[in-house]
This record gives structure tokens, sequence and C-alpha cells, in this order.
């Protein structure tokens, strides 16, 4: 399997269909499990960014997970690498950490990487962001949800295309993306054929049309549900769940990705 998704590298991200020549919308389903990931191919997502810590804003997934999903996976597989929750400052161990983390990453076959870092006073960290490419070579190079905390968008998507970037995942700067949804216009009349934005945060059936409306070509959502706990002693006051209702989680639903899927491309 990882031979395949190595094949998939330096492939164009969106699709088109043979009848019409009309671009389809890519959905890129955000999986924070093995589980997830799966259950995200079977209801037809294009592509997964994995990561671990979801509820946290995502963190790098296990080696284990990142290889099990390519030995019983067929769509490509981008990885997010964030070593930590909290700020995108990175000083230099983590800067070093998320290189490697990059290159085995790299090593393993994965389609891309997710990875992004600012500096203090909220611009990019173009230093760091560099490193990140070199360390990233031929995969896809995707800048996350960091964009959202720089000071300056529009000149960040002008220093992004300058580092060949060619994703940036964003909700407009705002906590979902549909109340982001006049800035990720204006960021993708800033990015034109360069790189592509992709929408995420908040993004479901209710809201999804108006993405696609702008003419985005790729899409990103998780997709999920509360699996409920089978755990039996519930009233014991240890709680390792956080922001989750107690010992309860969340997976990707594959019947709404198969909806979301049917609503961007009919």
């Amino acid at each position: 399997m990882v031979e395949d998704q190595t094949a998939r590298i330096g492939a164009t991200p969106w699709i088109k269909t043979k009848l019409y020549m009309k671009e389809t919308v890519l959905l890129e389903i955000c999986a924070n499990s093995v589980g997830s990931a799966i259950n995200a191919e079977a209801g037809g997502a294009d592509r997964i960014e994995l990561c671990a810590n979801l509820e946290c804003g995502g963190t790098t997934p296990s080696a284990a997970s990142i290889k099990t999903c390519l030995d019983k996976m067929n769509i490509p597989i981008n990885v997010l690498i964030r070593p930590r929750t909290g700020d995108f400052c990175y000083d230099k161990l983590e800067v070093e950490t998320i290189c490697s983390e990059i290159q085995l990453c790299r090593k393993w076959g994965v389609n891309g990487v997710v990875v992004g870092a600012l500096l203090p006073d909220g611009g990019l960290d173009l230093e760091a962001c560099a490193k990140f490419k070199e360390a990233a070579g031929e995969l896809q190079f995707t800048f996350h949800r960091a964009f959202d905390l720089c000071t300056d968008p529009l000149l960040a998507i002008k220093q992004l295309i300058d580092l060949e970037t060619d994703l940036v995942l964003t909700s407009g700067q705002r906590r979902t993306a549909i109340e982001g949804i006049e800035l990720i216009s204006a960021l993708i009349q800033q990015a034109g054929n360069s790189l592509d934005i992709m929408p995420g945060s908040g993004i479901n059936e209710s809201n999804i049309e108006s993405f696609v409306e702008l003419g985005i070509r790729q899409i990103h959502l998780s997709a999920k549900t509360r699996i409920e706990s089978s755990w039996l002693d519930q009233e014991s006051p240890v709680d390792f769940s956080g922001t989750v209702p107690k010992n309860d989680y969340f997976q990707t639903n594959t019947s709404y990705v198969q909806k979301i899927k049917k609503l961007i491309n009919p």
C-alpha cells in the first residue's frame, strides 16, 4: 500500500469528470482515529487528514495509526504534524521535531503533511515553514488553521504562494467557516490558481452549498458523530474525556460522509 500512496504524490488535487470536464469538489475528511479514517473512505471521502486529539484542534497521530491507515486504505492520507496543543509559536527543538515527523511521513509514503508556524506577533514563521517545506519535499503541503490567527491574511497568502504551498485550510479567521465566508471569498481571489483555499470548521449539510457556490475545489470537515461509551461504571469520579461527555468519544460517520459527498457533487 505504501507504493500506491507514493504514486499519488503530485497528482492533481481535485477531480474533473470526463463527460463535462466540470471541476468537482474534493472532499477531505478530518479523521481522529483509524476507525474514523476507514469510515470516511467507506462514505466516499477523497482524502483523509489524519490527526489525534481533534477536540483540542488536533495533534500528530501515532506512527502505528499512520502505518495502519496506509496499510488498510486506498485513498490519499495527509497527516497533521503538530507536536502539542496550544499556540503555534515553536522553539528550535519543536521545529526539529516537526521536521523529523515530516521526514518519517515522507519515508512511509503518505500523500501529504499539514503543518504551520507563527511568530508571536501573528506573522508567519517563514524560517520554520521553509524548513517544513524542505523536509516535505514532493509531498502535498498544507498550511493548517494556524493561518486563522495570523494578523495579515492577504499578505500571508502571498508568502505561502512564494513558499510553494499547495493548500491553506481556513475558517476565514472566525470560529466557523460560514462566519468567515467573506474573508474566504477574498482569499480565493487572492490565491487565484497558485494555491487552493480549503474551507474548514463547522461545515455541514446546512451550509456546505454556500462554499460550493464560491467555486472552491476542496472542502474539509470531520463528519463526526458522538459514540456513547459502553463502559459500565459511569459513576466513577475519574474522567478523562475533557470536553466530550464522560467516557464518550467522536468518530466519523460513514452515512454522513455519503450525504455530504452527494451535496457537493450531485
